[in-house]
C-alpha cells in the first residue's frame, strides 16, 4: 500500500494498453493506427448488429403503438360503461369519447406514415367510428323512468361496431407489413 500523503499514478503512462509492454513516447503515430484499427473494427461491429436488431426495434415500436391503441380503447370503452350505462351521464360520455379517440388518432398519426387516404378522408379516422357510435347508440337506446337502460333494447348499431374495430385493426396490420420481401421493416411506420 502507498500511504495517503504520497501521489502515486497508478496508470504510469497510460499507453501501454494500445502499443502493448514499451513506452511509446516518440511513436505517436503506430498508437493512433492502433487506436484506429481497434475503433473501425469497433465501428464494423456495431454496424452489423444494428441491420440485424433494426427490423426488432421497429417492430417494437409497432407493438407500443397498437398497445397503447388498444388501452385507449379499452379505457374509452369502460368509462363509456359507467357514463352512459351505469351514471347515464350522456355529456360526460361524449367529452371522454371525443377526448380518448383524439388521442388516439394522434397516436397513428404520430406513428404512422403515409396512411392510406380516399380523396380527402383520411383513414386514421376510421379507428374513431366504433366508440363514437357506441356512445351514440347508448344515448339513443330507450330508458325507463329511473334513467336505466330498458331489459330489451336493441342496438343495431353496435353489429357495426366490432367489425370496424377488426376493419381498424387489420389496416393497422397491413401498415405495420414489411415494405418488400427482402425488408423486414414496417411498411409506413416512422
Amino acid at each position: 500500500g502507498h500511504s495517503m500523503g504520497t501521489s502515486s499514478d497508478n496508470l504510469e503512462t497510460g499507453e501501454f494498453a494500445y502499443g502493448g509492454e514499451s513506452n511509446m513516447l516518440g511513436r505517436e503515430q503506430e498508437l493512433l493506427e492502433a487506436v484506429e484499427f481497434r475503433t473501425h473494427r469497433h465501428v464494423q461491429i456495431f454496424r452489423q448488429l444494428q441491420a440485424r436488431w433494426q427490423c426488432f426495434d421497429a417492430y417494437s415500436r409497432v407493438c407500443m403503438s397498437f398497445g397503447v391503441r388498444h388501452m385507449l380503447q379499452s379505457i374509452n370503452y369502460y368509462l363509456l360503461g359507467l357514463c352512459m350505462v351505469q351514471a347515464y351521464t350522456p355529456e360526460l360520455g361524449f367529452v371522454l369519447t371525443i377526448v380518448f379517440q383524439a388521442l388516439a388518432v394522434n397516436i397513428t398519426i404520430l406513428d404512422v406514415h403515409g396512411l392510406p387516404c380516399f380523396g380527402t378522408f383520411d383513414l386514421s379516422f376510421i379507428g374513431f367510428v366504433p366508440a363514437v357510435l357506441a356512445c351514440t347508440a347508448l344515448f339513443l337506446a330507450a330508458r325507463n323512468e329511473e334513467g336505466l337502460l330498458e331489459e330489451h333494447n336493441r342496438y343495431p348499431a353496435s353489429v357495426a361496431i366490432y367489425p370496424l374495430e377488426i376493419a381498424w385493426f387489420e389496416l393497422l396490420h397491413w401498415v405495420a407489413s414489411p415494405s418488400s420481401s427482402e425488408s423486414s421493416v414496417p411498411r409506413h411506420f416512422r
